[in-house]
């Protein structure tokens, strides 16, 4: 069962880029253009790009993760 209605799933698929926006540990806003699809079942949008483990996102979602203050945006 997907996580999103239709118009948003079609919405989503002709998107190709976001925007993903979290907290640094200063608390000052990171915005950064991302690459994403839609997982299986379309149940959750996934995230990707070059070297993102080692990335400022990267380290922002997973100081986030037991508080999230996170969000993504997509845009045509």
């Amino acid at each position: 069962m997907s996580t999103f209605t239709e118009k948003e799933i079609e919405y989503l698929r002709g998107q190709l880029l976001g925007r993903l926006a979290t907290v640094g540990h200063d608390g000052s806003p990171h915005v950064v253009p991302i690459g994403f699809r839609l997982g299986q079942e379309d149940a959750a949008i996934e995230i990707g790009g070059h070297a993102l483990k080692g990335s400022k996102k990267w380290r922002n979602m997973e100081a986030t993760r037991a508080s999230p203050s996170s969000s993504t945006i997509s845009s045509g």
